[in-house]
């Protein structure tokens, strides 16, 4: 049985008409008004909350980065010291003071100059790569073996991470990998 044009399209407006009534809601469902009876829309203000309240929120200053995984404080269990066979260490009597024992210096080392400068990203064939950073809204590039911002030095240029070295002979051996920023 062959169906003709019109047999056709009464089954295409038959078929859309029961796909729309099994889709719309049902009329017991009440949408709130968009705008009052005198045409203008009203704001309602949210409620206040005092999240000083709430459980387990006395630290809301603690931290500023936010975790989408931590949802709650973490319990760390501790476990039992295990019970100790034989006798019971002697404690030192009570009198007998504690050895002295000189505190030796303590060298502080000094720490290499940090770069205060983003990295963007880099460009070019491997041969003759440029890194760009960001450094107060200015954007600086620089080749690999070049120095920029007087203290530093592009080491080696990958491809989300720029090794920079330092050009003070204090320093002259460290360098530091700097991950390509995410951020804008």
């Amino acid at each position: 049985m062959k169906l003709g044009r019109q047999e056709i399209l009464l089954v295409l407006i038959a078929v859309t008409a029961v796909r729309l009534w099994t889709i719309r809601p049902p009329a017991a469902v009440a949408l709130p008004p968009l705008a009052t009876e005198s045409g203008e829309a009203r704001l309602v203000d949210a409620p206040v909350v005092n999240l000083a309240t709430l459980d387990g929120s006395s630290d809301l200053g603690a931290s500023l980065e936010r975790d989408l995984f931590a949802y709650a404080r973490r319990r760390v269990s501790v476990p039992a010291p295990a019970p100790r066979r034989g006798p019971a260490p002697q404690a030192p009597p009570p009198s007998a003071e504690p050895p002295q024992v000189p505190a030796a210096p303590v060298a502080m080392r000094a720490l290499p100059p940090s770069v205060g400068a983003r990295y963007l990203g880099s460009m070019g064939p491997r041969g003759a790569r440029l890194a760009f950073f960001d450094h107060d809204r200015k954007v600086v590039m620089v080749g690999e073996g070049e120095t920029f911002l007087h203290d530093f030095r592009v080491v080696r240029i990958g491809h989300d991470t720029v090794t920079i070295g330092f050009t003070s002979p204090q320093f002259k051996d460290e360098v530091q990998e700097i991950p390509m920023s995410r951020t804008r």
